[in-house]
């Protein structure tokens, strides 16, 4: 049986679009493109997968006058999904502190 175990690549790139000419200005698009493709197969057939995530990093600004910079691009849902997440982390620290603090303070006996 000659069985191919297959192979996985990272894709990770730096992609700069097409120049846009407007108002004067040229705008041109910069994205990172990342991910895993890869192949396999054995005598019954071969596949092929990719997975890949094209993020946008910023837009490039030239205006009439020539002078050229930059406008970062951010990823605000990201950001969100972030804080949440740092948020319900600090909410489960805080309860296990309460918790642990109630089982370590010493009862007082009833009726004394």
């Amino acid at each position: 049986m000659d069985q191919d175990k297959g192979r996985r690549d990272r894709i990770d790139r730096v992609l700069v679009g097409e120049s846009i000419a407007a108002g004067g200005h040229t705008l041109q698009p910069v994205a990172r493109a990342g991910g895993w493709y890869g192949q396999g197969g054995d005598e019954q057939g071969r596949g092929f997968g990719a997975w890949l995530r094209v993020q946008p990093l910023e837009v490039r600004v030239s205006d009439p006058n020539g002078d050229e910079y930059t406008v970062s691009i951010t990823d605000a849902t990201g950001d969100a999904v972030r804080r949440i997440a740092m948020m319900g982390l600090l909410v489960a620290a805080v309860s296990a502190l309460l918790l642990l603090l109630g089982l370590l303070r010493p009862r007082r006996a009833r009726g004394a």
